[in-house]
């Protein structure tokens, strides 16, 4: 009876110690295995510095000219293709003439939000973009009269909030050297008593990006 025990007790031992470093080498690999759809690496957030130039066209070229200006961008890889954001900036719109001593120029101010789809992964390479949230448009008139010797001025300003969305492509050139091009088309004016497709633009930006 007592060399049964023995045998009982030994035969336990024996199989723990094979259970506890087979436990152990378990935790190890699940902790080493990067999660399925995760970026590699821990740099998954990402903030750009872009700057943008905007062409309207269509019926709202008619009034409006080139816009230019900055725009920063918040990104965070969400998995490795999938990165999601807000973007936001300042375009400010160049003076155009529409004869009869006029001069008319439309700015905005976008805050949207964005998703992009990195085909090769890792926040780097070729992907596809689209944008949407509001603009604030802001639209200038200014009138060239004569008061005798004097020529005057006369501003007129307005502003108002629309909704707006864009979709475009770009490259991001590599981890090392983050330079981000991007071409897109933009729906400027989403709610337009004209239609969704009066304020249409087309653009382009060129920005740095760093990530962190």
């Amino acid at each position: 009876m007592l060399r049964h025990l023995r045998l009982l007790v030994a035969t336990a031992l024996a199989l723990a110690s094979l259970v506890v470093p087979a436990r152990a080498l378990a935790q190890d690999a699940q902790a080493d295995a990067p999660a399925i759809g995760k970026p590699p690496g821990t740099h998954r957030w990402s903030v750009a510095r872009d700057l943008a130039a905007v062409l309207p066209v269509g019926p709202v070229a008619v009034d409006a000219g080139p816009m230019l200006g900055p725009l920063v961008r918040l990104g965070y890889q969400a998995t490795s293709r999938l990165e999601v954001g807000m973007r936001s900036g300042y375009l400010y719109g160049l003076d155009k003439d529409v004869g009869g001593g006029r001069v008319t120029a439309l700015s905005a101010v976008p805050i949207v939000a964005s998703a992009r789809w990195f085909f090769a992964g890792e926040g780097v390479g070729p992907y596809v973009a689209i944008e949407i949230g509001a603009n604030l448009l802001r639209r200038r008139y200014r009138t060239a009269a004569e008061s005798g010797l004097f020529e005057i001025d006369f501003d007129a300003k307005e502003s108002r909030w629309t909704a707006g969305s864009n979709a475009g492509a770009g490259w991001v050139l590599s981890r090392k050297m983050p330079i981000d091009l991007r071409a897109h088309v933009a729906a400027l004016d989403l709610l337009s008593a004209h239609g969704p497709t009066h304020a249409i633009a087309v653009g382009a930006t060129a920005g740095w990006t760093i990530f962190f």
